[in-house]
């Protein structure tokens, strides 16, 4: 494993990586879809066939909407910016915008991480969590464990409060 990527350095705890999933949710970087790690949607509206002297068949899409699940607005909450729409589809473009010193296989754990996370999986979060260098040890899943809701695309907002109330009772026991 690579050190610590800088854009981790202020991932202190585990609550610090659920506040932070739960801050890049509410501020939705990325239109929210927990089925993709990144994917755009094209507009039906479309653009004239030349557009900058290129000329193409059927006319180009005029608009793409970003979107992604919770791991990939978590990235953006530590990058401060979404991903632009033509990069996000790949983890390999989003790796080179995210870098800094993390591999491409420590981005997927850490995407998988939140994913699991996410979806109540705490045992599976944690393994994800192993795989990468962070700035604290991990704690056991013993320590962690709460039976927490599925943040699904259409139940996540009614949903978040439980992972708030999760992070408290983190916090309150050091984690």
């Amino acid at each position: 494993m690579s050190k610590v990527n800088y854009r981790f350095r202020n991932l202190n705890s585990i609550s610090d990586i659920v506040q932070t999933m739960i801050d890049g949710l509410e501020r939705e970087w990325v239109t929210i879809n927990m089925g993709s790690f990144g994917s755009t949607y094209h507009s039906k509206e479309i653009k004239p066939k030349k557009f900058l002297g290129i000329t193409y068949k059927k006319g180009i899409p005029a608009k793409r909407k970003c979107f992604g699940c919770a791991a990939t607005n978590f990235l953006c909450e530590l990058m401060q910016k979404p991903f632009d729409s033509s990069l996000v589809h790949f983890r390999s473009k989003r790796q080179e915008i995210f870098n800094y010193g993390i591999t491409l296989k420590e981005l997927e754990n850490f995407e998988y991480a939140i994913d699991y996370l996410r979806k109540g999986l705490l045992d599976n979060f944690l393994i994800a969590l192993n795989k990468i260098p962070l700035n604290f040890e991990l704690p056991t899943y013993s320590e962690i464990y709460k039976d927490l809701p599925y943040l699904g695309t259409e139940n996540w907002k009614e949903n978040i409060g439980e992972y708030k109330k999760y992070i408290k009772w983190l916090r309150e026991k050091g984690l």
